[in-house]
């Protein structure tokens, strides 16, 4: 007989038990054909066990787990199963709390936010537990978001079932947890999954029969349900919350010096330009590379380089601080080498820059 090590026992020994009960007429299923149906999901395997034991009547069963979640999965499991299949003839008595889930999101691109998934999330339940984002063998993340949740009742008083499929904008999304009722993505039926399904659902208003480019209907969000926008205008979709508001400084010079345009103090940016500007030992690289200033010299000259004989660019990257620019013009005008110099802004391929001739 194989020996296994479990190591330590767990911090709590007991905590997290399941015991099931046969209770039809007859002799009992034995322990290893209970055994084979307990691994035979794939939410659970021999790791996730601490002890699986048989009580003296030989109709119970008692099971010990390692941790929470996989007595939900197997809790999950059962519960599915009593109507049909194995479990048809048994009764569960558990440790584990009959509103609590461990939810799993997959979707096939990394451009979601987990706040937005979030937010879907708490139409059906509370989330209990910050996400957990499995690593593949590379340590790389693969797509699979885990949360722990407590079910919401609906006004029946029934637990909500929570939809096996997601759509954020034209992203769709899996959802899945141990015991969920499987329905079609598109038109929510258990007859048939999304393979075998004919109907066509529009992304912008959400109804069926036609696709989101022929609709003429009021668009719905599926992010908060309101009318009037879809996902990606939503002020709730989080890289529009990320961004803020982002009015643009004016890019006429001679209205900035005129002083026509807000003032908008940023003290580290001009520190940093300062020292830039006043260091002779070009190129010099700021911030990780989002200012670089590059400082040419004339070949063969030892002495110092003048700003008034040569071309001097400052490009400056702005990733989320769009007001960044405005320092960039303060710094022009408070410089002393800048006189008779001219300032050119403007945009490429969604990065702000300057430009400073002579």
């Amino acid at each position: 007989m194989e020996s296994r090590k479990t190591g330590a026992s767990p911090p709590v020994v007991g905590r997290h038990w399941a015991k099931v009960r046969y209770v039809a007429l007859g002799e009992a299923p034995n322990r290893s054909e209970v055994g084979s149906q307990l691994l035979r999901s794939q939410w659970i395997n021999a790791q996730d066990i601490y002890s699986f034991i048989t009580l003296p009547n030989r109709k119970d069963f008692e099971i010990i787990f390692f941790q929470e979640r996989a007595l939900q999965s197997f809790s999950q499991i059962f519960d599915a199963g009593v109507g049909n299949g194995f479990w048809k003839n048994w009764e569960q008595d558990t440790s584990a709390p009959q509103d609590v889930r461990f939810v799993y999101v997959k979707f096939w691109t990394g451009k979601v936010a987990d706040a937005d998934v979030e937010q879907y999330l708490h139409r059906y339940c509370e989330i209990l537990q910050p996400v957990f984002k499995p690593l593949d063998q590379f340590g790389l993340w693969y797509g699979v978001c885990c949360y722990k949740v407590k079910l919401c009742h609906n006004s029946d008083g029934n637990l909500y079932q929570i939809p096996n499929s997601i759509l954020l904008g034209q992203r769709n999304g899996r959802i899945s947890y141990p015991g969920q009722v499987q329905r079609c993505y598109i038109c929510g039926s258990q007859d048939h999954q999304v393979k075998d399904c004919e109907t066509l659902k529009c992304w912008k208003s959400g109804e069926l029969g036609h696709r989101g480019k022929e609709c003429k209907n009021t668009e719905i969000c599926n992010l908060c349900q309101e009318q009037g926008h879809t996902y990606f205008k939503c002020p709730s979709f989080y890289n529009n919350k990320a961004r803020g508001p982002t009015p643009m400084p004016s890019t006429d010079i001679n209205t900035a010096q005129n002083g026509e345009h807000q003032e908008i103090t940023a003290p580290q940016t001009s520190e940093v330009i300062q020292e830039a500007q006043n260091s002779t030992e070009g190129p010099a690289q700021i911030n990780n590379g989002q200012e670089v200033i590059e400082k040419k010299r004339k070949k063969g000259s030892k002495e110092k380089p003048s700003y008034k004989n040569w071309t001097h660019i400052l490009f400056v990257v702005l990733e989320m601080n769009p007001t960044f620019l405005l320092a960039v013009i303060q710094a022009h005008q408070n410089c002393q080498h800048s006189q008779g110099a001219r300032l050119i802004t403007g945009s490429h391929s969604n990065n702000h820059y300057s430009q400073c001739v002579s």
